[in-house]
């Protein structure tokens, strides 16, 4: 009984990791309200559950906000522009479903330009989070590390939308666990997807491991 209590034993580090992440990810969603905000929310998100990972740093609150306000800036327009692209694919969708509504192939374009959209979001996010560079440079290193880590890149996105996987499959499933949706799944999908992004980016952060 007393090493379930231990503060080092794998049940507690558990629970209070998913405390922490819970927490993370009510500060996301709080900040991401405005909808503008949400670039500068995922970018501060990134950075918390980074420092969470390596075990260094801080991921509280104050962390949280202070990572919000560096990054609003970059993490601002490269949002804006994710969701001007986003607008743009779903007008093509509307349009060419209106111009071809007995074929599927109306889909392919749109459906491209989408999995490129879905790559360059989980990447840049944490790119902008971790390196300081152009906003230019990061949406082409997003790209390229999409592309050259294809495999992780397809879990990830697997990953990202699973709600929406679990929506069409069995609506009632989800609207069961949508409680737990606002709670955790930003935050752990976050976790997940710089776990997997630890070995890219390891090459360029001096006295990182895979």
């Amino acid at each position: 009984m007393k090493k379930l209590f231990d503060p080092s034993s794998p049940i507690l580090r558990f629970l209070t990791q998913a405390a922490e992440l819970a927490w993370l990810n009510i500060l996301w969603v709080v900040c991401s309200l405005p909808v503008i905000t949400i670039g500068a929310s995922t970018a501060a998100l990134c950075t918390a559950v980074r420092n969470m990972i390596r075990e260094s740093g801080h991921w509280n609150s104050a962390a949280f906000f202070h990572a919000f306000r560096a990054n609003f800036k970059k993490s601002t327009l490269l949002w804006l522009i994710l969701l001007a692209a986003l607008a743009l694919i779903g007008a093509d969708v509307f349009l060419l479903r209106r111009l071809f509504p007995d074929q599927i192939l109306w889909l392919a374009l749109p459906g491209i330009c989408f999995a490129l959209w879905l790559m360059v979001f989980i990447w840049a996010f944490p790119l902008t989070a971790t390196f300081d560079n152009t906003l230019w440079n990061t949406i082409k290193n997003a790209v390229l590390l999409g592309v050259g880590y294809l495999p992780r890149t397809l879990l990830m996105a697997v990953i990202h939308l699973l709600p929406v996987i679990l929506f069409v499959v069995s609506p009632a499933a989800f609207y069961g666990v949508s409680v737990l949706w606002l709670v955790l799944l930003s935050a752990v999908t976050c976790y997940t997807d710089l776990w997997l992004m630890q070995k890219p980016f390891a090459p360029f952060l001096p006295g990182e491991t895979e």
